[in-house]
């Protein structure tokens, strides 16, 4: 069975075009690493971000994506944890933004096919090395793998709490899928204490507002 299936055989490495397709949308933004990863994901074409559009949906999709990105750090800042596993983190640079502070153990994790290319990237984004305070970890990690989620989180020091972060992946998930990504989440931070951080909450209405009609580029994307 490859690594990027579960036991239905399911190929979840489908997920990886959405995930480069997310990073050169967020080089438009601020955040960290974004626009010199989008850059790289590119080359050896160049990445000219154009702030000219005046597609209103468009920015208010970068503007989702940004806002969604920023609430998991301010949620973070408010714990005083420093033990962090982020799953599915696809080309987000969340990780190496956050130890560059001291004391942080970042592990950041993602299927095997994004991990790689990612370990690439950071190798080129790191301005001077990780923190040496610091710990950054670049895993894959099939999510719903229990056994192996387990094994990553043993690489913490025991005895002390982390906290779990996602965004961008409870919505590839079945219900089964969810529920049983919910259960492994759940009987770690019962053992270890802790946090779970999701980004990936919606609400269930298909209420349309002047301007944001889906066009076929971003049904595909769905």
């Amino acid at each position: 069975m490859s690594d990027n299936q579960n036991q239905t055989g399911r190929d979840y490495s489908t997920i990886s075009p959405s995930a480069k397709s997310l990073l050169l949308l967020k080089g438009l933004t601020n955040i960290p690493f974004a626009r010199k990863a989008a850059g790289l994901m590119l080359s050896p074409e160049k990445y000219e971000p154009d702030f000219t559009l005046k597609d209103f949906a468009f920015w208010a999709r970068v503007v989702h994506f940004e806002n969604r990105y920023w609430s998991i750090d301010q949620l973070l800042a408010d714990l005083p944890i420093k033990n962090i596993l982020e799953i599915s983190s696809g080309f987000s640079f969340r990780g190496l933004a956050a130890t560059q502070k001291d004391g942080v153990h970042y592990i950041d994790t993602d299927l095997p096919d994004v991990i790689e290319l990612k370990k690439q990237f950071i190798d080129a984004l790191q301005p001077d090395g990780i923190n040496p305070k610091s710990k950054l970890d670049i895993l894959p990690l099939n999510a719903l793998d229990e056994k192996a989620f387990e094994e990553i989180v043993a690489r913490f020091p025991k005895g002390e709490p982390i906290a779990i972060v996602n965004e961008g992946l409870l919505m590839y998930l079945s219900i089964a899928e969810k529920e049983k990504l919910c259960s492994i989440i759940h009987n770690i931070l019962d053992k270890r204490g802790g946090y779970w951080i999701t980004a990936d909450i919606y609400l269930k209405q298909r209420a349309r507002v002047t301007g944001m009609e889906m066009d076929d580029n971003l049904a595909r994307f769905f």
